[in-house]
C-alpha cells in the first residue's frame, strides 16, 4: 500500500476523532504504567489517590479507558465515521473523576493547584474534540493533500 493510500484508508476509516482516540489510548496507557513507577509514587497527587483507593485500582481504570479508546479506533474500521461517543465518554469520565479528586485534594492541601490546572486543561481539550464532527471525506479519486 502506498503512503497516500494508507493515509486515505486511515482518514476514511478512522478520521481525526479516531486519531484523537488513538492518542488518548496511548497517553492513558502510559499514564497507567507511570503510576507503577516508584518515582511517580513520590508525587503528592499519586499519594493522595492512594489514600482514596489502592494504586492497582487506578492503574486498572486507566488501562480500561485506554482499551476503550483503542476500541473506538478499531470501531472506525467496522463502521467508518460512525459514532464513537462511548469511547469519548470513557476518556472524559476518567479525566473528570481525576479532576474532581484533584480539586478535593487541593482543598485539603494534599494536591498542588498545578495538578488541578493540568487535569482541567486536558479534560477541556478532550471535551472539545469529542464534540467535533468529522470533516467531509475527500473525493476517492484524489489523493489526500499534504496538509490534511
Amino acid at each position: 500500500m502506498t503512503s497516500a493510500r494508507t493515509r486515505r484508508a486511515f482518514h476514511t476509516n478512522v478520521g481525526r476523532r479516531g486519531a484523537a482516540l488513538l492518542g488518548l489510548a496511548v497517553a492513558d496507557a502510559l499514564y497507567a504504567v507511570s503510576l507503577l513507577d516508584d518515582g511517580q509514587r513520590q508525587s503528592a497527587t499519586v499519594r493522595w489517590f492512594e489514600t482514596i483507593g489502592p494504586l492497582h485500582l487506578w492503574v486498572a481504570l486507566w488501562l480500561g479507558v485506554a482499551a476503550l479508546c483503542l476500541a473506538g479506533v478499531v470501531a472506525g474500521f467496522v463502521q467508518p465515521r460512525g459514532s464513537r461517543h462511548w469511547a469519548f465518554f470513557g476518556a472524559v469520565g476518567i479525566k473528570l473523576w481525576w479532576l474532581i479528586m484533584c480539586v478535593t485534594g487541593w482543598f485539603s492541601g494534599e494536591v498542588s493547584i498545578g495538578a488541578v490546572g493540568l487535569w482541567f486543561g486536558l479534560l477541556f481539550f478532550v471535551l472539545l474534540i469529542s464534540g467535533w464532527p468529522e470533516p467531509a471525506s475527500w473525493n476517492e479519486d484524489q489523493p489526500p493533500s499534504e496538509n490534511g
